[in-house]
Order: structure tokens, then sequence, then C-alpha cells
């Protein structure tokens, strides 16, 4: 059983060391700077806890040696509300305060050794976790209801019924043993818990943006839709370098910030999608929309391929209707009028430009007729 104890607990290391490296190099960022600041401290005072918490250094090693680690793993209480506010509470703001609050209950922690028979500081031991996960049971659940975006939303259903649950539980356990250590099964049962719901929690928080991850997959193939006017892969030699380019420009302009974005407005009751971008909607979210929707798509469009785009949306929503299928039609075919190809340079004209052969007049009559119908019937 210590092997796997010792396996496990150097598992969950890996995983905040890991966790620590992703979010380092969004230390200044410009809206998300409190949240990575605050995911790192809980990172490492988590991994002190996974460490100062195994059997072996809570029965082999004298207390004077354990209580910087029980200090450090009594902050991390503090660092959880820190966090849960950080990530669900939009307008939150690091304070000194909070800085001064950490170091006061860790160097609390830091002085268990001093207490001996003392059993009033050791109540209060317990209750700071229990105060805390409280706490941050409360920054998670008040305005859940209010909150629009949905994996945010199952982040907090993780938070709320893993980490503060976790926290409660291993008091609860402390409570009851003898010494106020876990024994070998519990400690185990301990850090296996521990490691599930941190590798959860970070890969909610960690996973790529879904336009920076479908593009990633698909650059090459769907690079105008990607990258947009900036330039084209034409086959040539450079083309490698601007794949190389591009990969690193959306991890940069889209790392750090993969939290989606929704909004619902009242007054829309029913609404017409033309040539629609996929990339930038979760799937999923599209299966059953909230109004009737209708579509327009166009098999000739360059800059949103249709199998990636306009074919994937229409797959992917089981209630929409389709309005009109363009045939020939291009990505600027809905555009009355159209931009005059003189004022368009190369590539913007290849992208929006009418292909050859593309009956527009024709074309427009359908689509608009097709869109006053549908907007005639669900207004109603």
């Amino acid at each position: 059983m210590g092997l796997i104890d010792a396996g496990l607990r150097g598992a969950l290391v890996a995983v905040l060391v890991l966790v620590v490296l992703m979010l380092l190099p969004h230390w200044r960022h410009a809206r998300h700077a409190d949240l990575v600041r605050t995911g790192i401290a809980l990172s490492l005072s988590s991994a002190v806890q996974a460490l100062s918490a195994s059997p072996w250094v809570e029965h082999e090693l004298r207390c004077a040696v354990q209580a910087p680690g029980i200090g450090i793993s009594l902050g991390s209480a503090v660092l959880f509300w820190l966090f849960a506010r950080a990530v669900f509470e939009d307008g939150f703001r690091l304070r000194p305060w909070h800085g001064l609050l950490w170091g006061a209950v860790a160097l609390f922690g830091a002085m268990a050794c001093q207490w001996g028979t003392w059993w009033q500081p050791w109540v209060l031991m317990r209750a700071i976790p229990v105060v805390f996960a409280l706490l941050g049971l409360a920054a998670v659940a008040g305005p859940w209801r209010v909150d629009l975006v949905e994996p945010r939303r199952r982040l907090r259903g993780l938070v709320v019924g893993g980490g503060a649950s976790y926290a409660l539980a291993m008091v609860a356990l402390r409570v009851s043993s003898r010494d106020g250590t876990l024994s070998d099964a519990t400690a185990l049962a301990d850090v296996a818990m521990l490691l599930t719901l941190t590798s959860l929690i970070a890969w909610q928080l960690l996973r790529p943006s879904a336009f920076r991850a479908r593009c990633e997959r698909d650059l090459a193939e769907d690079f105008p839709a990607c990258v947009g006017l900036a330039t084209r892969l034409t086959g040539g030699a450079l083309d490698g370098f601007k794949l190389w380019l591009a990969r690193r420009v959306l991890g940069w302009k889209f790392g750090g910030d993969d939290a989606p974005q929704t909004h619902t407005d009242p007054r829309m009751a029913a609404i017409v999608a033309a040539v629609p971008a996929a990339a930038d909607f979760d799937m999923s979210t599209l299966a059953k929309p909230r109004v009737p929707l209708g579509l327009i798509t166009a098999d000739g469009d360059r800059w949103l391929a249709p199998r990636f785009h306009g074919d994937a949306v229409l797959a992917a929503c089981q209630s929409c209707e389709l309005l009109a299928a363009l045939p020939g039609a291009g990505h600027g075919a809905l555009l009355a009028p159209p931009p005059p190809a003189s004022n368009l340079g190369r590539l913007e004209c290849d992208l929006l430009c009418d292909p050859p052969g593309f009956d527009r007049p024709s074309a427009t009559a359908r689509w608009v007729e097709a869109v006053v119908h549908f907007f005639r019937e669900r207004l109603r």
C-alpha cells in the first residue's frame, strides 16, 4: 500500500506542477491575472499538502520538521476560497489583505507543535478548513443561476461537489481519528480523491479554447477561416512556415482566455444565420436552440468551407431549418450589394467575390423569399 500511495502522490505533484507551468506564461494576463495567480498558489500549496500528508511524513518525522508543511497545507483553505472567487466572480480582484490572511492562517498552522495539550487551537485548526470551504461554496453557488456560461456552470458543480466536499470530508476524518492523523487506508483514499479532483479541474481550466483546438486540428484544410486575410496557403515552400506561425499566433491570441462567452436576448424570437462559422460555437449548444433557427449555406464558400462550418452546424442542430442551399455561391453571396471587385485585394476577392457562373439575381430572390417566409411563420 505504501508504494501505491507514493505513486499516487507523485502523480498528483506532477499534475500540479504541469498546471503551474501552463499557467505561468499568463501571469500578467490582462483579464485573468488574479485567477492565474491564485491557481498557481493553490497548485503549489496543494503539492506541499500532498507530500506533508503522506503517512511516512506524519508518522516518522518530528512535529517541528512537519510544521512548515502543516502551515502551508492549512493555508490551502484560504487559497481555495480565493480561487473559487477568482473563477466565479467576474469583478474579483486580489487585495493585500488576502495575502495577509493567508500568511496569518499559515503561521497559525505552523505553530501546531507549540500547542501541546491545549485543545482550543486544535479546534480552531479544524474549523478553519470548514469555514473557508463554506465560503468557497457561497462564492460558487451564489451567482449560479445567473451565470450564462454553460461550461463554467459545469465547473461550478465540479468545485461544489468536489473541492468543498473533499475539504469537509478530510476534516471529518481527522477529527474522528484518535491522534488527528490518517491511517494508511484513509491516506490512500485521500490522495486518490485529490488526484482525481485535481485532474478534472485542471482539464476544465487548461483545455484549449474550442476555436483554437478546432483550428489546430484542421488548420491546413480550413486555413482562411482560422487566419483570415493575413495570408494564404499556396502550395509553395513557405506553407510549412505559415502553418507554424499561424499555430503560434492562435496560441498567443486565444491561450488563457478559454471561457466560452454567451448571451441570451429575450427579445429574439427567431434567427437566420447565413454561411455560419462553426469554429466559434460549442456544437452541443446548437443541438436544440432556444428559438427557431434558419440556415443558409453556400456550397462554393472558400472562406468558411461548408464541410467544416455550414454543414457542421446543420448536422449538429436537430431543429434547424435549411432555408436555402445556394449552389455555386461564395462567402459574399448574401452581401447586397456586393463590394466592387476593384475595391478588394486579390485575397479578399478570392474569398468574397462571386465564383464564375454564379447566378446572383436568382440566388438573391431565392434566399430573400425563404427568409421572409421563415420570419412570417415564426413571428406570428
